[in-house]
């Protein structure tokens, strides 16, 4: 006797398919996500080697690679996904700031350990306008560099403004970097960076900030000659006569005493002609020679200088210059 098998409708069969198609692609977006959630895992991995790469060069090279460099100084030049990783170094830290050839009489230049600030900040945005309204936004100061990758998108969203880097909320639909690619979509890119305290300490810098080793100045009898150098050491000089550090200065007669000032190269050579006892402008030198002859009618004479550094120039002169009132005392 024969049965009478049934088999799947084609109604049945749709179903089936349906609900494999359903299972092929869940588990297909879940083995996306595993993919992509490795790739910007070993992305943070490979950030993070490439810090302590820098660090490490720095410690070779006195100052930070520059743009040209990155990928040659780093162990990992592409992220996880295989894209360049974007990279920008403050220009007060990398060699078109800090480097000429010195000859032996020069101290090594370490732009690094002789900087103070930096003109790079990274601002940390809670809202994708990340304007004045953002009131809730983070600003990092003094960033030495920041690395980027475009993220699970591989699209990097992420540049530098005047030295202004914005980091957007995850999935916020914004492209603030066209130079790659041209596609606003949301915000997946990852971000690092180091602060220039932190890069001092990492490389173990030592306070070398600009400084006067000048100290007080001898005192003067009335009638007689005299004459005095002021000296500063560190931060990060400019390249003067014949390839030696020199820096910037400026100087006030407070009290009248008049004097004159002559710029010194290294070898203490006068530079150009003498200045009056006042200049509110900046020259440049090794370092400054006063001298003088005066009635010295007071007991007491200040002398204020400002010395200021390649980094300083474009800025205030409390940000990475220095200013120190000398006293001459005047003996009967």
């Amino acid at each position: 006797m024969i049965k009478n098998e049934r088999g799947f409708s084609l109604f049945e069969m749709a179903i089936v398919l349906v609900i494999f198609g359903l299972v092929l692609a869940s588990a297909s977006s879940v083995l996306t996500l595993f993919v992509n959630r490795g790739g910007s895992e070993k992305t943070r991995q490979m950030m993070e080697a490439n810090k302590n790469a820098l660090v490490s060069y720095v410690q070779a090279n006195y100052e930070l690679p520059t743009t040209d460099e990155f990928s040659g100084s780093v162990t990992y030049p592409t992220d996880g996904y295989n894209i360049n990783l974007y990279y920008y170094v403050d220009p007060i830290l990398d060699k078109s700031m800090s480097t000429w050839e010195l000859d032996s009489l020069s101290p090594e230049i370490n732009s690094v350990c002789g900087a103070s600030y930096t003109n790079t900040q990274v601002i940390i945005c809670t809202t994708a306008a990340c304007d004045n309204t953002d009131t809730n936004k983070t600003t990092v100061e003094n960033v030495a560099f920041v690395m980027a990758s475009g993220g699970d998108n591989k699209n990097l969203q992420t540049a530098d403004v005047s030295g202004v880097v914005k980091v957007y909320p995850q999935g916020s639909v914004i492209d603030a970097n066209t130079t790659v690619t041209n596609r606003a979509e949301g915000y997946d890119d990852i971000v690092d960076w180091i602060s220039l305290n932190e890069l001092r300490s990492k490389v173990g810098c030592d306070g070398e900030y600009i400084k006067f080793t000048s100290q007080m100045m001898p005192a003067v009898k009335k009638s007689t000659s005299y004459s005095y150098n002021f000296y500063v050491e560190g931060g990060i000089p400019f390249n003067g006569t014949s390839n030696q550090a020199e820096y910037e200065w400026r100087f006030t007669d407070t009290d009248a005493l008049g004097f004159s000032v002559t710029r010194r190269d290294y070898n203490d050579s006068q530079i150009g002609t003498a200045l009056d006892g006042g200049s509110s402008s900046w020259v440049q030198g090794h370092h400054l020679k006063i001298s003088g002859n005066s009635a010295l009618g007071k007991s007491q004479y200040r002398i204020k200088i400002d010395v200021r550094d390649k980094a300083q120039k474009a800025k205030d002169i409390n940000s990475n210059g220095y200013t120190r009132t000398f006293i001459l005392n005047a003996e009967q």
